[in-house]
């Protein structure tokens, strides 16, 4: 997949580059970068939609250079169990990673790392009430919402799903509801 590197140089100082999913978002991250530059007395050299050069108050070059770059889709890592091979889900609405093992009869999904939008039901077993009640348990507080019908269900945000018997239950996971990463 294609995703668009900003390098920024101050001075002659490089900063860490940026890397964005679109050129465009790429373009307005340099734009405001380059105004904020050049605020309070500086000026702009030169704008282009992939290039720009400025010179803040202080009479310090500010050039910044979008450039596209190819991000592998996947990669694996050979373990004594099998090759674990992780990749893009590649789903827009719940971006995220699959790491599954291949290798054997078949890849099995062993983990899955997405972003939900909100709106997940808190169980998928409404009848079963053992189920119902474990499923309710993954989803912290800080993870739950009220939705317009007045039911409970998932908040926006990363979620974990493990499968322990993945080759034989597929359609039973645990999942752990991510609250910490917003405080990092």
């Amino acid at each position: 997949m294609t995703r668009y590197v900003l390098q920024r140089r101050r001075g002659e100082e490089f900063l860490p580059p940026e890397l964005y999913e679109t050129e465009g978002r790429a373009h307005d991250f340099m734009c405001m970068q380059l105004g904020e530059a050049i605020r309070d007395g500086g000026h702009t050299t030169r704008l282009e939609f992939t290039s720009a050069v400025g010179i803040d108050k202080d009479g310090i070059s500010h050039a910044w250079s979008i450039h596209p770059v190819k991000v592998p889709s996947e990669f694996r890592v050979d373990t004594p169990h099998g090759t674990l091979k992780a990749y893009d889900k590649d789903v827009s609405d719940y971006p995220g990673i699959v790491v599954e093992l291949i290798g054997h009869k078949s890849a099995v999904t062993l983990a899955m790392v997405e972003y939900i939008p909100g709106g997940e039901g808190i169980s998928d077993f409404p009848d079963n009430t053992e189920e119902t009640r474990r499923q309710a348990a993954e989803v912290p507080d800080e993870r739950r919402e009220i939705n317009n019908h007045g039911h409970v269900q998932v908040s926006a945000g990363f979620v974990t799903r493990t499968w322990p018997n993945e080759f034989h239950d597929n359609d039973r996971h645990f999942r752990t509801c991510h609250v910490g990463y917003k405080d990092a």
